[in-house]
């Protein structure tokens, strides 16, 4: 049996095409950083990649992420790219089973 260290901050990445200028990028940020549990995202406009960080104490699921984007344009084709554990002592760490499976299944449904 795998062994689960702590987890204190969880990374969930998505990709998000339809974003044209700016303003769309600022708008997503900031209806991403009003979900409840939501420490902090970044959006690559260019690139169309969005980084949510939470922390293990409330993880955002992916699925209340991919709602919060396609509630801020509904034309916003977006999907699931990964979600990444660390630990303050340990770095990058295995993500608990329910959340991986929680995001394997949000991608492929994204999908």
């Amino acid at each position: 049996q795998q062994q689960h260290l702590p987890v204190e901050a969880v990374r969930t990445t998505l990709q998000v095409h339809g974003m044209r200028c700016e303003a769309c990028a600022a708008r997503l940020r900031g209806n991403l950083a009003a979900v409840e549990g939501v420490d902090g995202c970044t959006v690559q406009l260019a690139a169309g990649v969005v980084e949510v960080w939470s922390n293990s104490s409330s993880p955002v699921q992916p699925d209340v992420l991919l709602d919060a984007v396609k509630a801020t344009n509904d034309s916003y084709d977006v999907q699931l790219l990964s979600r990444d554990c660390f630990s303050v002592a340990h770095g990058a760490v295995p993500c608990p089973a329910a959340a991986t499976a929680a995001a394997s299944l949000h991608s492929a449904v994204a999908q």
